[in-house]
Order: structure tokens, then sequence, then C-alpha cells
């Protein structure tokens, strides 16, 4: 009876040593997590999904996959909304320009942004910065 307790024991320390590669959740939220960094890293470029993908060892149709079923959206909206995220901060931090907030932010421009924010905030950059700042320390 000891020796198969002493069997079982490098078995059993053996399952807790499994890579991420044996688990594919762990991968999975590996992936993931390396693509909202680089995403993170990257909010002022525009980066396609095949070279986030290419960043994180998959291709874009894998990377879509992963992404949708481990955060419920997929990468393209995610990124979007971290860019609006930051554009936010800037807007209530900042006088730049609204304008250099949409390009330093990753949108083509600023007609491009201000379509964006409003969908995503019920209301305009402009109104937004207003309603936190007040007109006197608007651009």
């Amino acid at each position: 009876m000891d020796y198969l307790l002493i069997q079982q024991k490098p078995l059993h320390s053996q399952d807790k040593e499994k890579t991420t590669l044996d688990n594919p959740s762990t991968y999975e939220n590996n992936m993931v997590s390396k693509a909202i960094a680089f995403m993170s890293e990257n909010l002022s470029a525009h980066v396609t999904l095949k070279e986030v993908a290419e960043h994180v060892n998959t291709n874009p149709r894998q990377l879509n996959r992963v992404f949708l079923a481990n955060t419920n959206e997929a990468p393209a909206n995610y990124w979007r909304r971290l860019r609006l995220e930051h554009a936010r901060k800037l807007l209530a931090n900042t006088s730049a320009y609204i304008t250099n907030i949409a390009v330093e932010c990753g949108f083509f421009d600023g007609s491009h942004f201000i379509l964006w924010f409003k969908k995503q905030y019920g209301e305009t950059p402009f109104a937004y910065r207003k309603r936190r700042h007040g007109v006197d320390k608007l651009k």
C-alpha cells in the first residue's frame, strides 16, 4: 500500500506542472492578456488585427475566437473602447485640441472619433469636456 502512495505522488505533482499548451483556458487567457497589453501599448498606432495576432503567435481568426470567448467582445471593439477611455481621460485632464486627441488615440480623423465617442458615451467630446471643465478652459 505504501508503495502505491509513493508511486501516485509523483504523478499527482506532474499534473500540477502542466504547461499552458496543455491547459487551453490558461493558454487562451495568456493569449488574450498579451493581446490586450499590445493594444494598450499601441493606442495611437494603426495596427491591424493580423499584426496583433502575429504578436501573440496566432492567426486573426483564432485570436478573434479566443478573444470573444474570454471577453465577450471582439478585439476591434475592445481596442476601440480602450482608445475611447484613453481619449476621455485626455479630454478631462488636458486642454489639447479634440482633433489632436483623436489622432493620439488612434482615430483617423476627428469626425470618426466624435461619432464613436458619442455612440459610446452619449455625448460629444466637446460636451463631455465642457461638462468636466467649464467653458473657460476649452480650446
